[in-house]
């Protein structure tokens, strides 16, 4: 009954918010999995099996975000559930994920409470030793078309507090949330691949996404196609003015591109080897002007790349535009060391939410490790790689 088709989960540092920069960033993060729905284009009137189903999903899911988001139990200060129905469901299969996605996230943070009091809405009872994770799992459901995007659908859980004791809330209390986009949130030491001497870079935010396909046209892909994606939103010290040296950019850019490849390569979990493609994109906000993409991108980022990646005899794919808040770039991707790979011509969206504003840049590093699901188009193989020109 559970197909999965692909697997996507996102990691976000808030470095400021334009005032002082945090000590300690606060992370946040999110994991989605895309799924067949059995029931699209159909009345089932009996859809409970199903939630018993996913809950093994839900588990899975819980224990993959925390790892991602690579912080103790006892730091997760919110959580927080929501899915996406596609045209041919209805929102009821949605609801499916209430108690599978509220359990899993609860118990992952300790609660020690009786699953069956779960599924009939008595959460609040426990049995056992007193738990955390006492607070309902807040959570939004959406038919959406074919453009709805995670944000707008409500998969960013509300800014809820787990706390040992909290009260049942009644009904239209618990429907009270903060904005959308607020994702599970916790606060933890400096990641250990930032360097030690202050950084050039003014980065407001640093955000890792993963991307994983198990199945497409209903192909299993053996193994997963998976993709890393790492942004970060930067200040652009030459915005709203025209400058003839753009050495600050340029040293920028060499600074970023170690340490975007370098989370790409932590969130595949695989030696740096071990990577496949690559591929660098930019995009400036109107404060700006194209070639500050180009200082950051060309120059000096390149070496830095490779070197986390080991290796990279080809060029590394790259794209530039401008653009305001939300705006999306497809970053280009190929074979790290042959070009010529045909499997792995490709490209990976990239987007921030709340950026880039009018003096920021979102630089973005995509890294896989592995070519695109199901090639059969030809050309040359990953097998025939010679290594020695970048090309073949």
């Amino acid at each position: 009954m559970i197909d999965i088709r692909r697997i996507l989960s996102q990691v976000e540092d808030i470095h400021h918010e334009f005032g002082p920069v945090a000590a300690v960033p606060p992370r946040r993060g999110w994991i989605a999995a895309v799924l067949t729905n059995p029931f699209a284009g159909r009345y089932v009137a009996d859809i409970v099996p199903m939630m018993e189903a996913l809950n093994p999903v839900g588990v899975a899911m819980a224990h993959r975000l925390q790892a991602a988001m690579d912080v103790p139990v006892e730091r997760i200060e919110a959580y927080g559930k929501g899915a996406i129905i596609g045209s041919a469901g209805e929102l009821e299969h949605g609801a499916l994920w209430h108690v599978p996605g509220g359990y899993a996230m609860r118990e992952l943070l300790g609660w020690k409470g009786d699953r069956a009091a779960y599924a009939r809405g008595e959460g609040e009872q426990k049995s056992g030793q007193p738990g955390n994770a006492l607070a309902i799992v807040p959570s939004t459901k959406k038919a959406g078309a074919r453009r709805t995007g995670r944000r707008r659908a409500g998969l960013h859980p509300r800014d809820e507090h787990r706390r040992e004791g909290a009260r049942p809330r009644g009904r239209a209390e618990s429907r009270r949330h903060r904005p959308m986009g607020r994702p599970a949130l916790t606060r933890r030491p400096p990641p250990d691949n930032l360097p030690e001497k202050p950084m050039a870079a003014r980065i407001r935010k640093l955000i890792v996404q993963v991307d994983e396909t198990l199945r497409e046209m209903n192909q299993a892909v053996e193994p997963p196609a998976r993709r890393a994606l790492a942004m970060a939103g930067i200040e652009n010290p030459y915005a709203g003015r025209y400058v003839e040296n753009l050495d600050e950019l340029i040293t920028i850019g060499e600074e970023l591109g170690g340490l975007l490849g370098r989370r790409c390569v932590e969130a595949l979990g695989i030696a740096p080897g071990q990577a496949h493609s690559y591929g660098k994109a930019a995009i400036v906000g109107e404060g700006g002007e194209l070639e500050h993409a180009a200082a950051l991108l060309h120059p000096r980022m390149g070496a830095t790349l490779r070197a986390a990646v080991e290796k990279g005899a080809a060029l590394v794919p790259s794209a530039k535009k401008r653009g305001g808040l939300g705006t999306a770039i497809d970053v280009p991707l190929g074979h790290k060391d042959a070009a010529f790979v045909r499997s792995h011509f490709d490209a990976i969206e990239a987007r921030v939410s709340d950026a880039p504003r009018a003096n920021e840049i979102v630089v973005a590093i995509a890294v896989t490790d592995s070519g695109r699901p199901l090639a059969r188009v030809g050309g040359l193989k990953v097998s025939e790689i010679k290594g020695e020109d970048g090309l073949r």
